[in-house]
């Protein structure tokens, strides 16, 4: 497991709705150790992945948070896209397996 840290961001809300601050942790689930020395290796992949975390997060926008099931396919779309920058170690097409939630605060 590889801990993000924590996210504070401003979501716009959509046509009729204000825009919702979202505060939360993350962390990643690996599929092998392997995978997790090279990521921890170089600060690069951490950056990289908050960077690509937040781009999911503000383009999918607050409606994202409103419930368990629009949380849960964050959760899916942000592992498959951070696997889509991620590097192939050992053979691992896809190095991250999930995406936790680690705690979670909606306003």
């Amino acid at each position: 497991i590889i801990p993000l840290g924590e996210f504070n961001m401003s979501l716009m809300g959509g046509k009729y709705a204000d825009s919702t601050l979202a505060s939360f942790e993350l962390v990643l689930e690996l599929e092998n150790k392997k995978v997790l020395e090279k990521l921890v290796s170089d600060e690069y992949w951490k950056t990289l992945f908050r960077n690509e975390i937040i781009a999911e997060c503000m383009a999918r926008g607050a409606e994202s948070f409103r419930s368990a099931e629009e949380v849960l396919k964050l959760s899916e779309a942000i592992t498959r896209r951070l696997n889509s920058v991620s590097p192939s170690v050992g053979g691992e097409k896809f190095p991250i397996r999930r995406v936790l939630f680690k705690s979670f605060i909606i306003q």
